[in-house]
């Protein structure tokens, strides 16, 4: 199951909490196989949502019969930085695996890289230390699992070791892969290898690395994280050698990738997700709140200091759109989708991840808002906006676009036209919000009663035109 959509369509429907209570044992394990493959394809609330049914399930039985829960939960949790829960359900899996099953001794690789990325690096070199004394599985005469264990060892010495301490390491990993196709494990090494001749200031040799990897890795089906993960380096050696949409992808892709935050994103103060010790002590917060395209160059800005042109913008921090004289208000839904599509840049979006990121907790299965998302794309094509859809990807270009101002927040929860009065004054009317977005009294007027129900905003002044405050 190497494609996760085909393996998705192979494996069927989501099944809701009542359902899964009477599949039978089989039938469970192909939805604990679901539920890590919509993980894979970026479908994190669906992927969450099933998990949970699955453990209210899993109560009741036996667990002994599915220790492919606890590691696939184990990597939920990595995949998306929470690292003391994945450490927990890596613990319980590697408890009930049986020793002679591949899965157990991922589950000990899984959690040596939750070690790492929580900054408890001496424990994660143990791991691995641990692993390849006990011979786990005959690892050392395993190519592909030696090959996993000296890369992901390499990876935690590079944060906090000495060049002199790595090089023996990245030899070893050399010599295991020389005769092996290109697989992401080889493309890992390359990284490792880019990142110890960039401590090296050796900057030529190490961008050569990087470049390698992100040939092997830049293909549909690979993690964004990974891809992201290289684009970060490369952009820090040479910016020039990347495209505005490689750019865009590392910056403004809807997956919670901390090589963003070290360049130039601000971390929302609503965030549940620990940064990585390694970039944590990296990242420098701004008050920047989005992202400014223009000039063929992306630049973080703070929305309030923004002068927009008077025409041919695309304002996706309140949904506005004016080409050739003409407005275009968008509704949240349609601006979220613009904003995760333009912002997947060179990589694309994969359909089910941007179902699942516009419609969260809605359905049980992401495929239900599919329909609906046909739906908002088509709209979008209409206003002339050219988003192409191949196997599955949607994607668009700056270019095909033909804006020259486009602005993308970096936070894209809330409700940014609200925003908009919070950052720019603490007082407007409602024929302020029909100016401001060029919509029609009665938009204007729903927009109002929603704040004033919130309590997000008080009448300061009343009459034929009330003027509204910040609460």
């Amino acid at each position: 199951m190497g494609n996760p959509v085909s393996a998705k369509k192979i494996l069927g429907k989501v099944k809701g909490e009542n359902e899964l209570e009477i599949l039978a044992d089989d039938e469970i394990r192909l939805q604990i196989r679901l539920a890590y493959m919509l993980n894979f394809m970026g479908a994190k609330h669906s992927s969450n949502n099933l998990y949970k049914n699955l453990e209210n399930v899993l109560k009741g039985k036996k667990l002994e019969k599915f220790p492919e829960f606890y590691s696939g939960l184990a990597l939920y949790y990595l995949y998306n930085y929470y690292f003391v829960q994945s450490l927990e359900y890596f613990d319980k899996s590697i408890e009930i695996l049986p020793k002679d099953n591949q899965r157990y001794i991922f589950a000990r690789f899984g959690k040596c890289d939750a070690l790492s990325d929580k900054g408890d690096f001496d424990e994660a070199v143990e791991g691995i230390d641990k692993i390849l004394n006990e011979n786990v599985l005959d690892v050392k005469n395993n190519k592909i699992l030696l090959g996993v264990a000296y890369q992901l060892k390499t990876e935690y010495l590079l944060k906090y070791k000495s060049c002199e301490e790595v090089k023996p390491f990245l030899d070893k990993i050399q010599s295991v892969y020389d005769s092996s196709p290109k697989t992401k494990d080889y493309a890992y090494h390359l990284r490792n290898m880019g990142i110890y001749y960039f401590n090296l200031k050796n900057r030529e040799k190490s961008l050569k690395y990087f470049l390698e990897s992100l040939s092997i890795l830049n293909h549909s089906g690979t993690q964004p994280l990974a891809i992201i993960s290289i684009l970060y380096w490369i952009e820090i050696i040479d910016p020039k050698v990347l495209s505005l949409a490689f750019k865009l992808t590392a910056r403004t892709h809807i997956c919670f990738s901390p090589y963003s935050f070290l360049l130039g994103k601000n971390l929302d103060s609503k965030n549940k997700h620990p940064l990585p010790k390694w970039v944590e002590k990296r990242y420098e917060k701004t008050q920047n709140d989005c992202w400014l395209i223009e000039n063929n160059e992306i630049r973080p800005m703070f929305y309030s200091n923004l002068e927009r042109p008077e025409n041919d913008f695309l304002d996706l921090n309140i949904g506005l759109y004016k080409k050739d004289g003409k407005v275009l208000n968008l509704t949240q839904l349609q601006k979220l989708t613009l904003a995760a599509v333009i912002g997947s840049g060179e990589i694309g979006i994969h359909e089910y991840a941007l179902s699942d990121f516009l419609y969260r907790q809605n359905f049980i299965d992401p495929a239900t808002g599919i329909n609906r998302l046909k739906e908002i794309l088509k709209y979008l094509r209409s206003k002339g906006f050219n988003l192409k859809k191949e196997k599955g990807y949607i994607r668009t270009t700056i270019q095909s676009l033909k804006c020259g101002f486009i602005i993308i927040p970096m936070n894209l929860n809330g409700d940014e036209k609200f925003n908009f009065y919070l950052s720019k004054s603490n007082k407007f009317s409602r024929k302020d919000i029909e100016l401001d977005f060029g919509v029609k009294t009665s938009t204007a007027s729903s927009w109002i009663k929603s704040w004033l129900e919130n309590d997000l905003i008080s009448i300061s002044s009343s009459g034929k035109n009330p003027i509204y405050s910040i609460s």
